[in-house]
């Protein structure tokens, strides 16, 4: 039985009991396979200090939440929890079993500039308001642990997004009386907008998480929350299909779950998106990587030889310090940043293969393909080189490039300076 197997066989049967600690840490599983495996099995031996840690973890995050939502609170500020740290509170039995990596959090557009004001002392926004997705907005931090998503929209890009809005906000519940300046989506609500339009509307790609089960598990029953509630809810905020298409991967009520499978393929995916069109005012992503296909293509054969040229480099056995200022620049004009971007992103994909069998990490060659690109623009980027320690001891490396001291965005590294500690940084020369 392979991993995936393990963890929905663990899943739908309630108690862990065919995973191993390995693949429960792996699944961010751990906490909860010592809280529901035989007392004397050897499961629950090797994970107990994964719930210990979970536990730590998560008193942290609330004592932290508690100071925000007093804060807010005191200022007036009107918040929403979506996700994660509110299924932790409202649903599971022990709150240290939902793992989450932030905590999301909702507030008007219009209060965000009082909510950034009112933050209390040793809180920062990491990332500058508007620097996310169209419905994200700020990403705050305390205490190097704890961090918060702003939202200002729950709908990005929606038809009657208002009404929606208000249909949610007038249903939502108190999460605890420590937190009266926080509220959360309503439990039926938790699972269409913080399960299912999360998963098919984002970057997820339908691939529904091991929480996801466990949510949907225990929204029915401690909060009984049935199928049926769930889907005259979605019919009631014109979200039915992105429900019936959410729940081919993940439902509990009839036993289904598909994690990482091939079953999960692009025609799976492809099909869930087509079945969401009507109920978005832009196509979802599986559609506008399609729509975007000939463009970005065009754009792949202009980076592809530069990346060619750093793998070939890469093989050299040099270090990738050494690999970032290459004697000649390739010729590129009347190209911009994004173009640039979108060059490499889809190189790296085309790629893919010869890229994972490679001595250099994805993160390297990327890194240093599009620094030489953008210094043959004839702009001065930064090639930055951080490490970390992970939970094991073990010495990570990430690189990434900065234009005007700012992670390029588009890779997933615009908080990369924040969780690794910069070793190495290279500025291009300037242009002649």
């Amino acid at each position: 039985m392979n991993p995936i197997e393990q963890v929905e066989t663990d899943l739908r049967a309630g108690r862990a009991t065919t995973m191993s600690p390995a693949v429960a840490r792996e699944w961010h599983l751990g906490a909860w396979a010592y809280y529901t495996a035989a007392p004397d099995s050897p499961l629950r031996r090797e994970c107990a200090l994964d719930f210990a840690a979970a536990w730590t973890r998560y008193r942290r995050i609330y004592a932290a939440m508690t100071e925000l939502s007093a804060a807010w609170g005191a200022a007036g500020i009107d918040a929403t929890v979506l996700k994660g740290f509110a299924l932790a509170q409202l649903a599971y039995p022990h709150p240290a079993l939902r793992f989450f990596g932030d905590v999301d959090v909702y507030v008007r557009a219009s209060e965000v500039p009082r909510a950034l004001a009112a933050l209390p002392g040793g809180w920062r926004c990491l990332r500058a308001p508007g620097g996310g997705a169209a419905h994200e907005f700020a990403y705050l931090k305390v205490d190097g642990i704890v961090a918060v998503d702003l939202h200002v929209c729950l709908f990005p890009l929606v038809r009657g997004q208002e009404k929606r809005m208000a249909q949610l906000l007038e249903c939502r519940v108190p999460l605890m009386p420590e937190m009266g300046g926080i509220r959360s989506l309503a439990p039926v609500d938790l699972a269409v907008i913080g399960l299912a339009v999360n998963r098919g509307w984002g970057g997820d790609h339908w691939r529904p998480k091991a929480h996801d089960y466990l949510d949907l598990t225990y929204l029915r029953e401690r909060c009984a929350v049935s199928e049926s509630a769930i889907e005259q809810r979605a019919r009631e905020l014109r979200l039915s299909r992105t429900w019936n298409a959410y729940a081919r991967a993940c439902n509990p009520y009839r036993n289904v779950l598909r994690l990482e499978r091939p079953r999960a393929s692009f025609a799976f995916r492809l099909r869930n998106d087509l079945a969401i069109v009507a109920e978005s005012r832009h196509a979802p992503p599986m559609l506008r990587r399609l729509l975007r296909a000939p463009a970005a293509l065009r754009d792949a054969a202009v980076a592809m030889p530069t990346l060619l040229a750093v793998l070939k480099d890469t093989r050299r056995q040099g270090r990738p310090a050494s690999l970032v200022n290459p004697a000649r620049w390739p010729a590129l004009r009347g190209r911009g940043v994004m173009t640039v971007i979108r060059g490499v992103r889809w190189s790296m994909r085309l790629l893919g293969p010869l890229i994972a069998r490679h001595r250099a990490g994805p993160c390297v060659i990327r890194s240093i393909t599009l620094y030489r690109l953008l210094a043959a623009q004839g702009l001065q980027p930064e090639w930055v080189c951080g490490f970390r320690r992970t939970a094991s001891l073990m010495l990570e490396g990430h690189a990434w490039v900065e234009l005007d001291g700012c992670p390029v965005a588009g890779f997933g590294d615009e908080a990369a300076s924040q969780r690794y500690v910069e070793a190495v940084r290279i500025k291009a020369p300037s242009p002649r």
